[in-house]
């Protein structure tokens, strides 16, 4: 909703608004790829749970309608899903690349998962007080209220650490992030799309040495950007700026500049 009314009142395609936020490439193609017109989707909520030993990698990726699919069958062969023997509803999918199992949990929601396991959550009642909002709701809790798009992390632990991230960063691409997920800890990345576009940013590093560090480079993007502050203390980092193609340029150099 909040997507859809700021590209229009600023005459602009909502794929090209999703762009400029700093959405991986590969996010908005997966959404693209369910074949679904964007005023048909009420929200895409996706996570990933990185563990260890045999529980090492949760994915699952829920989409949500605003009304049934008007057809299944299209949608479904979008996906190039196929049934799954003995598994009733159960569908093997592909978004992008990934192979991944689907299954209607509702008319109006599909949900998407890297293993048998995780589609069982769906099963499960989730409150407020839900547990598997447990280690990101101290990060969420500061996400500004309107957010569009967002994207938190959180852990108290080495990511480096973790069984799968030293298997992930045999890739070249991956391997050049290990620096910086070994100095990070949490934190987000929001885009409110209201009368006063957004963009926020808050990062909780490992200590305060770190943290001053990175203080001090957004205190120096935060002098390209009109009405853009930076902050923080301690261990935490912050950034926030009115929200317009520029910032999104901004975003995106940052990631770019992180990955160095």
């Amino acid at each position: 909703g909040p997507l859809l009314a700021y590209a229009e009142r600023t005459r602009q395609q909502p794929r090209d608004v999703l762009a400029q936020t700093g959405l991986p490439d590969a996010a908005r193609t997966a959404v693209e790829q369910f074949g679904v017109d964007l005023a048909q989707i009420d929200h895409v909520a996706g996570g990933i749970t990185l563990g260890e030993g045999e529980d090492a990698l949760h994915v699952t990726l829920a989409l949500v309608l605003k009304q049934p699919l008007a057809d299944e069958g299209a949608f479904l062969a979008k996906l190039r899903a196929k049934p799954v023997a003995g598994k009733l509803g159960r569908y093997e999918a592909a978004v992008g690349k990934v192979p991944l199992l689907l299954v209607r949990a509702v008319p109006t929601v599909w949900v998407f998962a890297y293993t048998e396991a995780d589609l069982s959550e769906i099963d499960r009642p989730h409150g407020p007080s839900g547990s598997h909002f447990r280690t990101l709701r101290p990060v969420v809790s500061d996400v500004p209220a309107g957010s569009a798009v967002w994207l938190a992390a959180n852990d108290d632990r080495d990511w480096t650490e973790k069984p799968v991230v030293k298997l992930l960063a045999q890739s070249a691409e991956v391997k050049k992030w290990v620096p910086v997920a070994k100095g990070g800890r949490g934190g987000f990345v929001a885009v409110s799309l209201g009368e006063q576009p957004l963009l926020s940013l808050r990062v909780r590093t490992t200590d305060d040495a770190t943290g001053d560090r990175v203080r001090t480079y957004l205190t120096e993007r935060a002098k390209e950007a009109a009405g853009a502050k930076a902050g923080g203390e301690g261990a935490t980092a912050s950034f926030e700026a009115p929200f317009d193609a520029n910032t999104g340029k901004l975003l995106q150099r940052m990631l770019t500049d992180a990955g160095k």
